[in-house]
Parts: C-alpha cells; structure tokens; sequence
C-alpha cells in the first residue's frame, strides 16, 4: 500500500465531478417520480360532506359557479353545446373516466341538475359531485 504524504509543492485536490453527478440523477430521479395535482383556480365555495371522496388524477372537472357560468377545467365555455361536444370526444377515447361536477354552494340547484343530464347523457357512468370536509 503506498501512501502519498503531500509535500511543500504537493497540494491536496478533491474531485467534485462524482458527487456532481450524483446530485443530477437525485435531481432528474425527482423530478421523473414527482406527480403532479391539478388544483383549479377558479374559486367557488364548495358544500360540506362528511363522507369524502377522493378521485385520482385522471378526471374531468367541470365547474359551475354562483352565476351559472360553467368551466372545463379552467376554460370558461360559451354554452352547453360545448361541453356536449368535447364530452362526446372523450368518451369515444375513453368512456371508464370520472367526471367531477363542482358546484358553487350558492349556484341554482338546476344548472348542477342540467350538468348532471348533460353528462350522464354523453354516456358517463362515472359523475361525482365535489365537496369540501365539513
């Protein structure tokens, strides 16, 4: 074994490259793994449940708020037309999908009513109606 006893012109390096790349795969092993939720933001005051419901990533929000206007995600549609036709496409793609109806606890109880027609007549079978922890 030979050890290397640094000298008065010898100096003492330390490599920086392997811990470099370790610190890139943490980084890139983090940033493949991490999910993301979609959080809307169009606020609108939710009722309160006591039985809570959790629904995966993969669902259709439609959102209506106190006035009556309805939201795909976050895009503000023009009329039920609309939302008839982009339902239509998506269950041609995949008809298992979860439609979320979020309502405005102050909204008329028809528009949700009229929401919940329009979707179950698109051929949804899978409607939940958001709420919040009482």
């Amino acid at each position: 074994m030979k050890f290397i006893i640094p000298g008065d012109d010898e100096e003492l390096k330390f490599d920086l490259t392997p811990l470099v790349d370790v610190i890139f795969l943490l980084l890139i092993f983090f940033m493949v793994t991490t999910t993301f939720v979609y959080q809307p933001t169009i606020k609108i005051n939710l009722p309160s449940s006591k039985q809570p419901v959790s629904v995966n990533r993969n669902y259709i929000s439609i959102t209506v708020d106190k006035n009556g206007n309805i939201f795909l995600f976050e895009k503000k549609l023009k009329s039920v037309k609309e939302l008839v036709a982009f339902l239509r496409r998506e269950y041609e793609d995949n008809n298992d999908r979860i439609v979320l109806i979020r309502g405005d606890k102050d909204t008329r109880y028809e528009n949700v009513i009229t929401l919940l027609d329009t979707v179950k007549n698109t051929g949804f079978k899978r409607v939940l109606i958001a709420t919040k922890n009482r």
